[in-house]
């Protein structure tokens, strides 16, 4: 992870420069070892139905514990997901045009995901 520039040290300095020389192969197999060691994370709105005027999602994720759920771009829900899964019930939404929905680990933005539903 790159440092703030106040933060970084004359290493890292020296470390983005030898990088900076190398051709695009080179920057694909630093990006690859960045990566190998991170938990892949993944997030889906796996069904969306109005019911009685409100909209209810159905939520499935994989290393996330939180979901915020927003509905034509206004925050409307968070909610914390048990075994990687949620149902949500946002009221008076039925009409919705969109939802996204953002997934957090620990605090930390990991998945993000916009479903068009009309």
């Amino acid at each position: 992870m790159t440092r703030p520039a106040a933060a970084r040290t004359a290493a890292d300095r020296d470390e983005d420069q030898s990088h900076a020389a190398d051709g695009p192969a080179d920057h694909f197999d630093r990006a690859g070892r960045l990566l190998k060691d991170r938990q892949p994370h993944d997030l889906s709105i796996t069904d969306a139905v109005s019911v009685n005027g409100s909209l209810e999602l159905q939520l499935m994720a994989t290393n996330v514990d939180r979901v915020d759920v927003y509905i034509d771009q206004r925050p409307r829900a968070s909610v914390d997901l048990t075994n990687g899964q949620a149902n949500v019930t946002v009221p008076d939404a039925a009409t919705a045009r969109s939802a996204r929905v953002e997934g957090f680990e620990a605090g930390q933005l990991v998945a993000s995901k916009t479903e068009q539903l009309n």
